[in-house]
């Protein structure tokens, strides 16, 4: 049986310390992309979702050929599912400012339902006034959030785009530091 003694020193596995590599770089270069080129970086973002929704129509599609032991209705129902996904993808494709401003709305709107429900949550709990006041205060910031969003979608994407490249190359920088802090405790 192998048991530390007094005078061994932990090891950190290699593969932490390029996980912390791999992903630090990562956050540093999207983040620096995302602060020169947002619009350009929220295009791609786009494209991407909308490779993954033809990716997704393309499996409904084909779960409504291939699944022999559903239904009729829902084989049918996969399948013009799929076809609409697909559809919804080639938009995408097409249009992909169309595509963040409405994927930035659809965050608004929930950021609005989500404040009025805290809102009517925090005065529900008895007894917690303090808390109800600071659930309120949260609230209506998402709630002014969210209507900000909506009524500027393209540019609150820009602006989130921003914020997220800056935060983005602040953790992309902790990351590396501590891979690099990481690197030196696997070589002691």
């Amino acid at each position: 049986m192998n048991t530390p003694t007094a005078t061994s020193q932990p090891t950190t596995p290699r593969f932490l310390v390029w996980t912390a590599v791999i992903s630090g770089a990562t956050a540093l270069i999207l983040g620096v992309l995302l602060l020169l080129v947002p619009f350009g970086t929220l295009a791609a973002i786009a494209v991407m979702f909308a490779i993954q929704l033809l990716i997704l129509g393309a499996v409904r599609i084909a779960q409504g050929f291939r699944s022999r032991q559903l239904d009729g209705v829902v084989r049918a129902g996969h399948i013009v599912l799929g076809i609409a996904i697909v559809i919804l993808a080639v938009v995408c494709f097409i249009r992909p400012f169309s595509t963040i401003a409405i994927l930035v709305i659809v965050v608004g709107i929930g950021w609005i339902v989500d404040g009025v429900a805290e809102i009517i949550n925090a005065w529900r709990a008895p007894g917690n006034r303090g808390g109800a006041v600071m659930g309120t205060l949260f609230a209506v910031i998402s709630i002014i959030a969210g209507i900000v969003l909506i009524s500027q979608p393209i540019a609150s994407a820009a602006t989130l785009a921003l914020l997220g490249g800056i935060i983005l190359i602040v953790l992309g920088i902790v990351s590396l530091v501590s891979a690099f802090r990481l690197n030196r405790l696997t070589r002691a």
